[in-house]
């Protein structure tokens, strides 16, 4: 049986980081990734309230830049508290390469 192609919108995650770690957030999009690139599509992760991460952005920030390169994922950030933008400043780029700056994706909620 040949796996059939996802639709747009089985393949966007959107995460709200309110009151989340780190784990909580990057965990369940591993095996979501796998599974999304096993089906032909490009995985699209929205995060949304990443000001109130309850953990290091940074650290989120530099897990889902390592997320992109080794999976291919496309990262969309909704990200209004600027965090996003003094990251990817601070990393020497504007724009990298798994990584947009924001713009709101509609779909699942993580």
């Amino acid at each position: 049986m040949t796996p059939q192609r996802l639709n747009r919108e089985d393949h966007v995650a959107r995460i709200d980081c309110r009151g989340r770690r780190v784990a909580d957030v990057v965990g369940p999009i591993l095996p979501w990734c796998r599974q999304t690139l096993a089906l032909g599509a490009t995985p699209v992760i929205a995060l949304h309230n990443l000001e109130l991460l309850e953990d290091s952005i940074t650290a989120l920030l530099k897990a889902l830049d390592r997320l992109a390169v080794d999976f291919g994922v496309r990262i969309t950030l909704s990200d209004r508290s600027g965090y996003t933008r003094a990251f990817l400043l601070a990393a020497g780029e504007t724009a990298r390469p798994g990584i947009v700056e924001p713009r709101l994706a509609s779909s699942k909620q993580e």
